[in-house]
């Protein structure tokens, strides 16, 4: 297994306080702000299409699916980050195919390194959002904010643009934060259905004009501030 290296002296970066509510998920900022979380703003435009889903599948199962996929994705997340962590006993208590699929995207996590952050949080005053980025470090050696998704089949890139602007997100608020900017955002997907991960490197110079847009018509619909 690869051996890790951390940045040391990195910005110490305020806490921000979750708080999930029945409108979505809100982060309450050092300096008293409270903002919509960026998953929370993206997920709204994809809201149709869900209810869409679930009238065609029935709720029943879409409620299970929804289910199987947050267990497996906070599970695939939290083996991921004990890894970039340098931790033992790394499979202690993982599902075979838990492990399968982590080592599937095993060659291309060990394409990180120099890492500065695990599980970031970040908040930006000028988009008036918040949200928590997996990883910053460098991936091929480039310094990138680095997403991590699982997925029960290969995801269609025309139909996963918010995890790009997701993750541009957090590149503008990681440069608000730090006065140190990054231009490489990285997707990483695991797929039950393939022995293959999906590995996206974008430009956050490509999302940042449909990001905005989105905050904009989210706040406008929503009221908020």
């Amino acid at each position: 297994m690869k051996q890790f290296s951390h940045v040391e002296g990195v910005p110490n970066l305020p806490k921000i306080i979750r708080e999930d509510t029945d409108h979505g998920r809100y982060y309450h900022t050092p300096t008293g702000k409270k903002y919509p979380s960026i998953t929370t703003i993206l997920g709204y435009f994809k809201s149709q299409g869900l209810l869409n889903w679930r009238k065609r599948v029935g709720e029943e199962k879409a409620n299970a699916i929804l289910h199987r996929a947050g267990i497996r994705g906070t599970k695939l997340h939290n083996l991921i980050e004990k890894y970039l962590r340098n931790e033992p006993d790394l499979f202690k208590g993982i599902m075979p195919d838990m492990k399968t699929m982590f080592l599937d995207m095993r060659k291309h996590l060990d394409k990180i390194d120099n890492i500065q952050y695990i599980e970031c949080p970040l908040y930006s005053d000028v988009l008036g959002t918040a949200g928590t980025a997996d990883t910053v470090g460098r991936f091929d050696r480039v310094l990138s904010i680095i997403d991590y998704k699982s997925s029960l089949k290969e995801k269609k890139e025309e139909y996963i643009t918010n995890y790009f602007e997701q993750a541009t997100g957090y590149a503008i608020m990681y440069e608000e934060r730090t006065n140190i900017p990054i231009d490489q955002i990285v997707i990483m997907i695991g797929c039950d259905n393939s022995n293959d991960p999906q590995i996206f490197v974008k430009q956050k110079k490509d999302y940042i004009e449909s990001l905005n847009h989105k905050i904009r018509a989210y706040k406008e619909a929503n009221d908020v501030l």
